[in-house]
């Protein structure tokens, strides 16, 4: 299985560090952020 690393907009702040989250594409919202977190679907522990 394979890992890579976005830089996502996280508006809320809500992730930390290891967690596993799911993204969606959207608009430019920066020169290297064009993903939105949607929802984190496991967290670190």
């Amino acid at each position: 299985r394979n890992r890579v690393k976005y830089k996502v907009h996280d508006e809320n702040n809500e992730a930390r560090p290891g967690d596993i989250v799911l993204i969606e594409e959207c608009r430019p919202l920066s020169r290297h952020k064009r993903w939105r977190m949607k929802s984190i679907t496991h967290r670190a522990s």
